[in-house]
């Protein structure tokens, strides 16, 4: 991608991932090595060979009043090597950044707070040109869209452009910011870029004109709350539209990893090679991942999760090929056990009729679904997606509901 313009979402610099600190105990490396700081100094790296025609930051670059003086070092030296190397450095504020974006844009005067005071600007980068706003305070009620410089800097407008802010896209009541998807479509722009949300509305890909409108995302996961590959995204026109590519500068992923048991896995010893098979399959943009294993299915000994967690404890984290480390953050165990179904219909009493019941709906040819369906619809007929809801889909329904129910039929009888 020739000379593209690098889009660099929530970073919240002063934050570091708690959570990991036995992780990094254990590793001998400091927390602050997997931190949003790590991927700043990654992302500079990077841009000193790719040279970026720009990189520009959508807001909350820094997390906390508390944390501006080390985040501020950090932020500024960055700056300074970007632009060194003939980098653009833009921004505009978010609703963290009151104090620090427009400091360093007084310190380096080269580095562009786009919007200052909460009017709509526009700098020309590269190819592109950026319209940005910026918060002038920490709570904005009132629709940047709305404002009458928004329109007077469309009408100004000349050559492809992207729109660069930072709030809620899509929500009409808010304290921070809210856009109005609707006038940011209309202003014909080739894609507007937004910060705020922590999960990225973005995917790689070429897009024609209009069709880009999303949140960056966090560049890297602050907890389990952030999961998957995260980073900055490159964007260069191309035809019509715009290309988008993400850029892997995050030093840490927080990933869950669904695990579905087979039925003969019969102990921990062999739990455990089934999960590593799964996890040496993980395609991996990041080099160390925290992972919480979601244990699924119905074995003889529901109580291999808990021995699984046990053992995993003691050996929290595994080098794997690449370097990739990755950390056992948890197991989400959802085993149940396994159930002749046969056998338990034959018996008398509630367990058995539930079982009965689970054996008619695992048959297709049963009519015990479409008479649900036929009552459901009957009782719905003012609902306006219908459609949405298939026979597969309620037997599916009604498959689960009759297992919590014969789940808890066969501990009460257990605990007597």
């Amino acid at each position: 991608m020739v000379d593209a313009v690098w889009m660099v979402g929530d970073l919240h610099l002063g934050r570091q991932p708690g959570r990991l600190r036995r992780f990094a105990a254990e590793l001998g490396v400091p927390l602050s090595a997997w931190s949003p700081t790590a991927a700043l100094r990654a992302l500079v790296e990077q841009a000193r060979v790719a040279r970026p025609a720009a990189v520009c930051f959508a807001g909350d670059v820094v997390d906390a009043a508390s944390d501006a003086f080390e985040a501020f070092g950090a932020l500024r030296g960055a700056a300074e090597q970007l632009l060194a190397a003939g980098v653009q450095v833009i921004a505009v504020a978010g609703n963290h950044d009151g104090t620090v974006l427009p400091r360093l844009a007084d310190q380096l005067p080269a580095v562009r707070l786009l919007g200052r005071g909460g009017r709509w600007e526009v700098q020309d980068v590269g190819p592109l040109k950026v319209l940005g706003w910026s918060f002038p305070q920490a709570h904005v009620s009132v629709d940047p869209t709305s404002q009458p410089d928004f329109a007077e800097a469309l009408a100004a407008l000349q050559g492809p452009a992207v729109g660069l802010v930072h709030g809620d896209l899509g929500v009409a009541r808010s304290r921070y910011a809210p856009l109005s998807t609707a006038r940011m479509q209309a202003a014909g722009l080739l894609g507007w870029f937004v910060g705020h949300v922590h999960q990225p509305g973005l995917a790689p890909g070429l897009y024609g004109a209009g069709e880009v409108m999303g949140y960056l995302g966090s560049v890297v996961g602050l907890d389990r709350g952030e999961p998957g590959w995260r980073g900055v995204w490159a964007v260069a026109p191309e035809g019509d539209g715009l290309r988008l590519r993400q850029v892997d500068v995050a030093p840490l992923a927080w990933q869950t990893l669904e695990v579905r048991v087979p039925a003969q896995v019969a102990d921990v010893v062999a739990l455990r090679r089934h999960v590593e098979r799964l996890l040496e399959q993980q395609v991996q943009a990041a080099p160390v991942v925290a992972w919480t294993l979601r244990l699924q299915g119905r074995v003889d000994d529901p109580r291999l999760g808990a021995a699984l967690a046990a053992e995993l404890g003691q050996l929290p984290v595994v080098t794997r090929a690449g370097a990739r480390r990755d950390l056992w953050l948890k197991v989400d165990d959802q085993l149940e056990r396994a159930i002749d179904l046969q056998e338990l219909a034959a018996r008398p009493g509630p367990a058995g009729r539930v079982a009965a019941h689970l054996l008619r709906l695992q048959s297709p040819s049963d009519d015990l679904v479409a008479e649900r369906m036929r009552v459901w619809k009957s009782r719905h007929r003012d609902w306006d997606d219908l459609a949405s809801v298939d026979e597969e889909a309620m037997r599916a329904s009604m498959k689960a509901a009759a297992w919590k129910v014969l789940d808890d039929l066969l501990r009460q009888v257990e605990a007597r």
